[in-house]
């Protein structure tokens, strides 16, 4: 029973060692960065004379643009780093129309490391570790926004069990 348990792990070693870089420098040039752009406009609604009276941000415009970048080092091991910057400007488009703004997903001047986590990977699972993005129903995250949100968590994908 011991030769069986030990000759698994050296095959899941094996089987993660061979694949990927052979050094952690030739993983952080086997990464791969990917980066957007966005312009968010959203147009406030002033048909309802009592609502606008009632909450100025009824009529508001407001505009943002917004940069993200992200990087993710090439496979060491099963291990990969991932690093994600954002940025956001409020173009102040509702000081301009005299609404004004409450929500400040909408009217962000903010820069931030959004992204920083460590991934593993082992046969068809992974484990990702630190602050990420997550799009989930349950987490409510929205694109709609200049910046996205992001957690600090741990998070486990087992892709074993066939569907």
């Amino acid at each position: 029973m011991k030769l069986i348990k030990l000759s698994l792990a050296v095959m899941l070693a094996m089987a993660t060692a061979s694949f990927g870089a052979d050094s952690l420098e030739d993983a952080f040039k086997d990464g791969k960065f990917k980066g957007q752009f966005k312009f968010v406009y959203t147009n406030g609604s002033d048909s309802n004379a009592v609502a606008l009276a009632n909450d100025p941000a009824e009529g508001a415009n407001t505009g943002s643009i917004a940069v993200d970048m992200r990087y993710l080092t090439g496979d060491y091991y099963g291990f990969k780093l991932g690093l994600g910057f954002e940025a956001a400007h409020d173009l102040e488009f509702h000081n301009e129309d005299g609404g004004s703004e409450d929500d400040t997903r909408n009217t962000v001047s903010a820069a931030h490391l959004h992204e920083a986590f460590l991934q593993y990977s082992f046969l068809k699972s992974n484990i990702k570790v630190g602050r990420q993005t997550i799009k989930l129903p349950m987490t409510l995250t929205s694109s709609a926004f200049a910046l996205e949100d992001s957690f600090d968590a741990a998070v486990l994908t087992i892709n074993e069990i066939p569907s």
